[in-house]
């Protein structure tokens, strides 16, 4: 293997997840420039990863997504690459892939243009319920089984000595806990009145920062001052540097979301927290300790999809409201 391209253009944490192939083939084919394509905005995740030898981005902003599809085509068609790897399911990369000049190619079989293709898995999801439910890494592994290990391992993120130095203005005050509040569905997200019960009720041992985006701003604004020690740094840091802060956490408090994935790339203890959605869907937490708090009450609804709605489909929102923020805490609540 000289070149081998990995395609995941889709969400912070599935970026995240695709890791563990560049990993397993970087361990396979040390000499092998393994380049990594996402979509723009999401390179600095993988900055400085030894694994990655080039980062190609996709522009897929409404009304430039089409014509910096072709662009990327004509970019990447002139080179010949040894393996791609189609980690997503969706024609427009599946097309992509048929058209890339490469000697072996893989993508799960859901995709519209796997046909092209000589190795196409499945990709399984759940049973809900059933233990050998298979993680995400695990599905992402299995498009590389004819050339490297597929044994489960964790994605690993490699904030720079800047990006600790970034945060060493917070990490070296003492113990402090990483609350990330918000998510882009507002069903996979613990409603407001329960994160402002989980900050009350927060050890004051503790300083707590919350982060999140400059769009998440209002909300760790609110919550930070329900805690004697809160701190809000929501916007003010990179990806990477919300990794770094992590890093030294006691513990990150998170729905499931990127954070709980940028959690689980520097091996932060993580409080996982499910609304609609199950870690059985395999997106769980791989950090080592780690845990999933979900409701007690069994509802018939849940789960009612595998990446969260806009609002909740029964209009109650149990899933949520039910939550019990004692069981959330644990050791940490006053």
């Amino acid at each position: 293997m000289q070149r081998i391209l990995i395609i995941q253009t889709a969400f912070i944490g599935d970026v995240i997840l695709a890791l563990p192939v560049a990993q397993r083939l970087h361990q396979r084919y040390p000499e092998a420039e393994i380049h990594l394509l996402v979509k723009q905005g999401h390179e600095g995740l993988v900055s400085n990863h030894p694994a990655i030898a080039r980062v190609w981005t996709w522009d897929k902003r409404a009304g430039r997504k089409y014509r910096s599809w072709w662009k990327l085509l004509r970019s990447l068609y002139s080179f010949r690459f040894d393996l791609v790897v189609n980690i997503q399911r969706f024609a427009a990369t599946g097309l992509l892939t048929w058209l890339l000049r490469g000697r072996r190619k893989a993508a799960f079989r859901s995709n519209p243009f796997s046909f092209a293709c000589g190795h196409r898995p499945p990709h399984r999801i759940g049973p809900v319920g059933a233990a050998d439910a298979p993680h995400e890494v695990d599905r992402n592994l299995s498009l590389i089984a004819p050339w490297a290990d597929t044994h489960r391992e964790a994605p690993r993120l490699y904030p720079s000595p800047g990006d600790f130095e970034h945060v060493q203005p917070y990490t070296r005050r003492g113990p402090y806990i990483v609350v990330a509040p918000a998510t882009l569905w507002f069903t996979k997200q613990m409603p407001r009145t329960k994160w402002a019960e989980l900050l009350r009720q927060l050890s004051a041992s503790y300083r707590v920062y919350l982060v999140g985006s400059a769009a998440e701003y209002e909300l760790c604004q609110e919550l930070a001052m329900l805690h004697i020690h809160g701190e809000n740094l929501a916007g003010q840091l990179t990806l990477l540097q919300s990794a770094a802060l992590m890093a030294g956490a006691a513990q990150v408090f998170c729905n499931d979301s990127a954070p709980m994935h940028l959690a689980s790339g520097v091996g932060a203890p993580t409080t996982a927290i499910y609304c609609s959605t199950v870690p059985d869907f395999g997106f769980g937490p791989l950090s080592p300790g780690s845990r999933c708090v979900s409701t007690s009450e069994p509802l018939a609804c849940r789960p009612c999809s595998i990446h969260g709605r806009a609002a909740c489909p029964e209009k109650h929102f149990r899933c949520g409201y039910s939550l019990d923020v004692h069981e959330i805490l644990g050791d940490f609540r006053k």
